[in-house]
């Protein structure tokens, strides 16, 4: 009987189905993990050491916040990325990154005249200032719509957060967490993390952000419980967002090697970034939005802060679209472009343009 059974060609083809079906599953669960991978909680750093007491030479303060940052998630769903000295370029390929759900940023950072109203004629801009010198604050203006959770670790940095929420430069459904103030970098980290206690999950000791004692930011605060409702939210929601402009592609010709670069409308608000290249084409297509086709200039300048006026060179500028805009770069009387750091175009265009709705993906 037992020889029959297994000879019976019936049987066979039962139990090949049943193989299949198991490899049916275990593909489909595979690919299901694929696509529903926990999302990103991701420590960016980019600060130098500052000389400590009790510390080797060789110590490194992000050796300290990276093993903060693994310690207050390691018990939940999330993905821990951690990534220090970071560039302009790396920061802008990771805010617009949509598999990330919180972003950590510590660096300098100065509200300039933002913070200190003084009555001096110098003007101080803010800034966020990474380790290669590189002033990189109006980045967090593409911060992509699906980032539940940004906090800026840096001296002052509050003020130009709120500055770019009252211009709705940052995603609506974006929490923020800065200081007013100087803070401490370490402890900067860890009042961040506890700020976001509710929102990304539990935390095992509940902390109060406003405590003021040493006491409370001593232990490390870590994480017990993951959101998954968070979660669930942010894996229903996209990149795509409704604007409403005209169109233009932008061109940047090189001939040489040159620096990363962003092009600012004259109220500041950040149009397009060019990462660093050597010779050839980059081309980025914009919406301009009526603030930007309104400026009655452009400014392309270099992120690098600079000690020394030097000339630097950033490659040139074109434009195309359907409303034929353009803008002009200013130049010298021997017809050489402008300026050291920042070259300047100035708008060729009247105020008869007309503005549509235009769908965008604003992430990688």
């Amino acid at each position: 009987m037992i020889v029959s059974i297994l000879t019976d060609p019936t049987c066979h083809q039962l139990h090949l189905k049943i193989i299949l079906m198991e490899k049916l599953i275990l593909v489909f669960m595979l690919f299901s993990l694929k696509c529903f991978a926990a999302p990103n909680v991701v420590l960016l750093t980019s600060v130098h050491t500052p000389k400590m007491l009790f510390h080797s030479d060789d110590y490194k303060i992000e050796d300290t916040l990276d093993r903060i940052f693994k310690k207050a998630f390691k018990d939940t769903d999330y993905n821990i990325v951690i990534k220090n000295r970071i560039n302009a370029e790396e920061l802008y390929q990771i805010i617009l990154d949509p598999t990330n759900i919180a972003i950590f940023w510590v660096s300098h950072a100065s509200a300039g005249d933002l913070f200190q109203n003084t009555n001096s004629s110098t003007k101080h801009d803010p800034a966020i200032v990474n380790i290669f010198d590189q002033d990189i604050r109006l980045l967090f203006q593409h911060i992509n719509p699906k980032l539940r959770y940004f906090s800026l670790i840096g001296c002052e940095g509050n003020h130009l957060l709120k500055l770019y929420k009252a211009q709705n430069l940052l995603p609506k459904n974006l929490v923020t967490f800065a200081f007013d103030t100087k803070t401490n970098t370490i402890n900067g980290l860890k009042k961040s993390i506890i700020q976001a206690q509710g929102l990304l999950g539990d935390l095992k000791k509940k902390r109060d952000i406003k405590n003021k004692k040493r006491a409370v930011y001593k232990e490390v605060p870590e994480f017990e419980t993951t959101n998954e409702d968070l979660i669930k939210k942010f894996e229903n929601s996209n990149c795509m967002m409704t604007t409403t402009g005209i169109q233009v592609t932008i061109t940047r010709k090189l001939n040489q090697d040159a620096p990363a670069v962003e092009l600012v409308n004259d109220k500041n608000q950040l149009i397009a970034f060019f990462p660093r290249s050597s010779s050839g084409l980059q081309t980025k297509t914009v919406i301009l939005n009526k603030a930007s086709l309104d400026s009655s200039y452009l400014r392309f300048r270099n992120l690098t802060l600079q000690t020394v006026a030097k000339k630097e060179y950033l490659g040139v500028l074109s434009f195309s679209s359907s409303e034929n805009l353009n803008w002009t770069v200013i130049k010298d009387i021997d017809g050489i472009i402008a300026g050291t750091y920042e070259n300047i175009y100035l708008s060729e265009n009247n105020k008869n343009y007309t503005l549509t709705n235009h769908e965008i993906n604003n992430c990688y």
